[in-house]
């Protein structure tokens, strides 16, 4: 059967309908070094899959390498080397499903496997993964170990590429929502480079390779996602595994995974990344890469760190109108992987060029800072003596705890001064030590964005932990709140 994805037509149709191909996976993009392997297991007894055990991380977790195909094109895949961006290690999993069990797309699947064979390492920093860490469980960087491999995960990835000296390596990563491509406000939803081999970034033959290939795989993205399609920085470092490959020969590609919208579980990017491997793999498996020129690589923007998660403008405070950025910093709690946000002020002042996710404008809104809610005081709940946040739970839910804000109250005082815990599902914070200082009121960089924008003598919004709160329309509240110990 010959085929052709040049009108993109199969692609976007199997695009829309990623149900059909997506892998389970348990709690998405949070998942263990053990849940992944019960998926990853099940190849073992594929007679078209080849697993091996390449090596063990720090802690004796293994790292796999899935060989699959029969083609002449060699292509490594390897993903999660920083344990949390795990995007792309998803798609990989849809991608090993989709080989298996394409489906209606049989063509393309036999194409792909008559064409390359292919090695994928969908996990090489297990450690980092099950702390849900960028580093590894020494704390080393990865990324940062290609030459003195001092880590045993890097001896792994290297020894791996030099037994298959590939002919394309994809390097795949997750990069933070901030990105923004070049200056257009729009957010770098997937960001491309084919890495420089040396400080003087010499286009070589595998590089300009890996730039036409990316100029074929933009052409998809603009049919999905135009105008958020990036170029990463292209500075050298000899360091990173992507770099080293490149100037061992492979036509390398980094794609990394940027935001969406609020999208914090990144399953649009995850679709995305599967699409890009199923056009990109049929690309080298039928060389239609060769027939690209780089100009639409180079003309990609390059990324700017220009974006936050809410960008509110012209706000009252300290007697002027300033712009605040607020983002929220996705945290997890060991050991139950439970995953909640911590809302901070990033930036305040003009913030010429910047912009933001959601973008608020609070002209002829004064900002003021929220109080805490203390026994005795006319709305806390109970008896006026203080009580746990079990108890507090019970009176104050994402129904009621909007009159709370309207009187001015971004804050609850609560017994339970032995917790540990650093967020709350509770839609206010609590504040668990005794006393009557002022907490979590600071509108300079760093701290929690914890604020109320007031017209006149009314509460019209808020921001509790950074989450945008519609006060009159009773509309939004956050997903967790910040528990304080002052």
């Amino acid at each position: 059967m010959s085929l052709s994805l040049k009108s993109d037509e199969l692609l976007l149709r199997l695009f829309s309908n990623l149900e059909g191909v997506r892998e389970h996976l348990p709690r998405e993009r949070y998942y263990s070094h053990g849940q992944l392997f019960g998926i990853i297991d099940q190849y073992r007894n594929e007679p078209a899959f080849v697993l091996t055990t390449e090596g063990h991380s720090v802690e004796g977790r293994e790292i796999v390498l899935v060989k699959t195909g029969t083609g002449r094109q060699r292509v490594f895949m390897w993903a999660q080397m920083h344990g949390d961006e795990p995007t792309a290690n998803s798609a990989l999993m849809d991608l090993l499903r989709f080989l298996k069990e394409p489906g209606e797309f049989e063509g393309i699947r036999d194409t792909i496997l008559n064409g390359i064979t292919l090695y994928i390492m969908p996990l090489v920093n297990p450690d980092g993964a099950e702390r849900f860490t960028r580093e590894n469980a020494n704390k080393l960087d990865l990324n940062r170990d290609a030459i003195d491999l001092a880590s045993p995960e890097s001896r792994v990835l290297m020894a791996a590429f030099k037994k298959i000296k590939p002919h394309f390596a994809f390097n795949l990563h997750d990069q933070g929502r901030a990105h923004a491509v070049g200056k257009t406000g729009r957010s770098a939803t997937i960001s491309f480079l084919a890495p420089p081999p040396d400080e003087e970034k010499t286009t070589t033959k595998n590089r300009e390779n890996a730039m036409k290939l990316i100029s074929e795989l933009t052409g998809v993205l603009d049919e999905i996602i135009p105008g958020h399609t990036g170029r990463y920085s292209d500075e050298y470092e000899p360091r990173a595994f992507g770099d080293t490959f490149q100037s061992m020969g492979a036509a390398t590609i980094l794609i990394e995974s940027g935001g969406w919208s609020f999208d914090y579980e990144r399953n649009f990017q995850r679709g995305l990344n599967f699409v890009l491997f199923i056009k990109g793999l049929f690309s080298i498996a039928t060389g239609n890469y060769k027939k690209y020129e780089t100009g639409a690589y180079l003309a990609l923007p390059e990324n700017r760190k220009l974006l936050y998660d809410h960008f509110v403008t012209g706000a009252l405070f300290d007697g002027g109108a300033r712009n605040i950025g607020i983002n929220l910093k996705e945290k997890m709690s060991l050991p139950g992987r439970a995953v909640w946000f911590e809302g901070m002020i990033q930036a305040v002042g003009a913030l010429k060029g910047r912009s933001g996710y959601h973008e608020f404008l609070a002209s002829g809104y004064k900002i003021k800072p929220g109080k805490t809610l203390e026994p005795g005081d006319k709305m806390y709940p109970g008896s006026g003596e203080l009580l746990s946040e079990i108890e507090v739970a019970k009176e104050i839910d994402h129904e009621n705890f909007y009159r709370f804000i309207e009187a001015g109250y971004t804050n609850i005082r609560v017994s339970g001064e032995g917790s540990d815990k650093r967020h709350t599902p509770l839609p206010l914070n609590l504040v668990s030590v005794k006393g009557k200082r002022r907490v979590n009121y600071d509108l300079t960089p760093g701290h929690p964005a914890n604020i109320l924008l007031y017209k006149g003598k009314k509460v019209d919004y808020a921001f509790i932990n950074g989450f945008f709160i519609h006060v009159t329309s009773r509309h939004l509240y956050p997903v967790n709140a910040l528990h304080f110990k002052p």
